[in-house]
């Protein structure tokens, strides 16, 4: 039993570092204000013209439409970026963590604090959004008047005018065509999970492979800011391209299901991420087992 508790008191020793690290409390501040930022428009134009608005906002913030680095569904990848760029978690009292748990648990304890942190993060994300709009939320399956108002013009205004007076961020009519709020929530959450406990394995590998923080950061980073370009080729007629970034795939209205022109389907999507996951703590486990692990890594 002992074998089976060890990995995961390595995960709560990780988790409980965050209440001394203040870099954690200030990511999860400035994911808050961007969530505030972004979603604010549905309450505000929900509250001045007693329109409604669904809770289920994740997939409209992580849409993919935006070439843009601006996009909200970028900056929440950068600040899980931050959250993991301290990977692999040298902390002072890791050589005693390390005799104590023997390096398999060790390093087994760090896979699962990065795939239970991402869930908290994309968690945290979701919470936000509702809490955000409860004054104005209802529970219908159905985007809410508010968001279709914005997004296709009221009786009174135009799209561009509520736009202007708003601060509206773009979003794909085929939310509203295609899709239902409560379907493209639990998409988007468990792609999201899925998507951010990827690039933070990846970066965790990287570093541990290459003993410099820098290059799993830079690694990450990198598949990170690759969306807005693949973005770009596929809108030139090239969907493929969105088949080499698990970024691209958390956005729901860039699958199939919504266009036949798209390359991305739900189980393509689910079965890369569950082959990445398996392979990047095989390699984990590996190159852990091989490498030299100092403090200050």
């Amino acid at each position: 039993m002992a074998t089976y508790k060890t990995p995961w008191r390595v995960a709560s020793f990780n988790f409980r570092h965050w209440r001394k690290d203040v870099r954690v409390g200030f990511i999860f501040l400035f994911t808050a204000i961007l969530v505030i930022y972004y979603v604010k428009p549905f309450l505000n134009y929900g509250m001045d013209y007693r329109k409604n608005c669904t809770p289920f906002l994740l997939p409209l913030l992580f849409g993919g439409n935006q070439v843009s680095v601006a996009s909200p569904k970028l900056l929440f990848y950068v600040g899980m970026l931050m959250l993991f760029c301290d990977a692999p978690f040298m902390y002072p009292v890791t050589p005693y963590m390390l005799i104590r748990s023997r390096r398999n648990s060790w390093w087994i304890g760090e896979c699962i604090y990065i795939v239970l942190a991402s869930l908290l993060y994309i968690s945290f994300i979701s919470l936000v959004c509702l809490i955000v709009v409860l004054p104005v939320i209802t529970w219908k399956d159905t985007w809410g008047s508010a968001a279709y108002e914005l997004r296709f013009g009221s009786n009174t205004m135009s799209a561009n005018e509520l736009k202007m007076k708003y601060g509206l961020f773009y979003w794909s009519a085929s939310f509203f065509r295609f899709l239902n709020p409560i379907g493209s929530f639990l998409y988007c959450f468990f792609s999201g999970w899925a998507s951010f406990a990827v690039l933070g394995l990846t970066m965790y590998l990287a570093t541990l492979r290459t003993k410099q923080v820098l290059w799993g950061f830079c690694f990450s980073g990198a598949m990170i800011f690759l969306d807005p370009l693949l973005n770009w080729i596929a809108s030139l007629g090239h969907q493929w391209a969105r088949a080499f970034s698990p970024v691209c795939w958390s956005s729901v209205e860039l699958l199939k299901l919504v266009d036949d022109d798209y390359f991305v389907t739900i189980p393509f999507a689910a079965g890369m991420y569950i082959v990445l996951i398996l392979l990047l703590v095989i390699g984990i486990g590996r190159c852990s087992r091989k490498t030299a692990i100092e403090v200050g890594i």
